[in-house]
């Protein structure tokens, strides 16, 4: 019988994940308004295929200033501190992740699109609300699926029941989740964030990005954007997130996102093309 809440599934873990301490000191130094590009450096140092990584994105056709870059510190400043920290925060959180695919109901590099479109797509529509952060919106957007590796994890065979009934009644999967689970993959994600002790503007839009009205007031924009953006990619098939059947946000949402029929394909087509689809990706 499987579990009932978010707290059990993660104890039901024979071994909780943890995120990697240079996620976190990333984290740290990019939110503290005094750190530097030095303090960054440092972080970067300390894992030399990391900073292999950096380097690469810096050096990408969508960065690229015409020359070069051989030097980290040069990198930093191109990129900048929250293209930095988003990079370490993805990269970080996919290595956590890879064992998690064996005998999954999906691919690794669907999931990983599809989660890395998302937080492009969010970080892209930030920019329509004042009350919108990008680089936030980036995060959010890449772990906002987190919570379907550990059901699948903790509880495979309800969850793969879960999938399966979603692809046959013809319903968004997170309402199968709560159906077959007690809850879904967003309150499940929300809880392994709180306990990684990311914090609270980052967990609550993720928990209820499949319930934006139910957030705490003062984080239910982020919730409202990063439903959109999840359910723009599953719309359009950018990954695979399990979901055949998004469900439509309100056409308020849209409208205060300024999404419309015309502007939708060619926000789509950007995130396709976005360099960090590919570059993020586990080799």
């Amino acid at each position: 019988m499987a579990a009932s809440s978010p707290r059990e599934y993660l104890r039901s873990l024979r071994e909780l994940p943890t995120l990697p301490a240079v996620a976190l000191q990333a984290l740290a130094v990019a939110e503290d308004p005094t750190s530097t590009a030095s303090d960054l450096l440092r972080v970067i140092m300390s894992d030399p295929p990391l900073a292999a990584k950096v380097l690469k994105v810096a050096n990408s056709v969508h960065f690229h200033r015409g020359f070069a870059v051989t030097d980290l510190q040069t990198a930093i400043v191109r990129l900048g501190f929250s293209n930095i920290r988003n990079l370490l925060m993805g990269v970080s959180v996919i290595r956590t992740f890879n064992a998690y695919f064996v005998g999954a109901p999906y691919t690794r590099e669907d999931f990983w699109v599809h989660s890395i479109a998302v937080g492009v797509a969010a970080s892209r529509l930030s920019g329509q609300g004042t009350q919108l952060c990008a680089s936030s919106s980036f995060v959010m957007g890449l772990l906002h699926d987190i919570g379907q590796l550990v059901l699948d994890r903790a509880a495979r065979e309800p969850f793969g029941h879960a999938m399966r009934t979603a692809q046959e009644i013809g319903i968004p999967l997170f309402e199968a989740e709560r159906m077959t689970l007690g809850c879904d993959h967003a309150a499940v994600g929300g809880e392994l964030l709180s306990s990684w002790r990311f914090p609270k503007e980052l967990v609550e839009p993720i928990r209820w990005h499949h319930a934006p009205k139910h957030c705490e007031v003062v984080h239910r924009p982020h919730a409202y954007l990063l439903q959109t953006a999840d359910w723009l990619c599953d719309e359009y098939r950018i990954g695979g997130s399990g979901n055949d059947h998004p469900s439509r946000p309100m056409e308020s949402t849209l409208r205060d996102l300024r999404l419309t029929d015309e502007s939708i394909p060619e926000l789509v087509e950007k995130v396709r093309q976005e360099p960090l689809l590919s570059l993020l990706l586990p080799v």
